[in-house]
């Protein structure tokens, strides 16, 4: 299994109590999005798909979504067909991570993938986005 990581990060930052926020965007390279997210515990098969993410930012974080590919490898890969079943489903977590938090996660695909003699899938998950909340620090006057 090879576990890849690309995240776009929108980033809210409180700049006064006067304006409630800011929205900035900011894409992340995977080695800066590894920095922010991880998974540990994972178990991928393509029937079903566990494991916990965690959040190693001093920062809360947000509306994570996870990417998953169903890569179709061919049995004959010099003579691949012309249906390739692959595919790739966004998963919203709909959970806040705080700082150092973990939480678990679990996906089983509402329908069964095919099962065909031709070639198998091969799972992997990444990391498709999420929301940094950097909160403003107090500014002495």
């Amino acid at each position: 299994m090879r576990l890849r990581t690309l995240a776009i990060c929108a980033t809210i930052v409180s700049i006064s109590p006067a304006l409630d926020s800011a929205t900035a965007v900011t894409v992340l390279t995977s080695q800066q999005a590894v920095k922010a997210l991880s998974f540990e515990k994972l178990d991928v098969t393509p029937a079903k798909i566990s494991g916990v993410i965690v959040n190693k930012t001093p920062h809360t974080i947000k509306d994570v979504q996870l990417m998953i590919q169903y890569h179709w490898l061919w049995t004959d890969e010099r003579h691949p067909g012309q249906d390739s079943p692959g595919t790739t489903v966004i998963i919203p977590l709909n959970e806040q991570l705080e700082p150092g938090e973990s939480h678990s996660f679990s996906y089983t695909p509402q329908v069964a993938l095919p099962s065909r003699k031709d070639g198998a899938f091969m799972p992997e998950v990444d990391i498709a986005g999420f929301t940094t909340v950097v909160r403003q620090r107090a500014s002495a006057r």
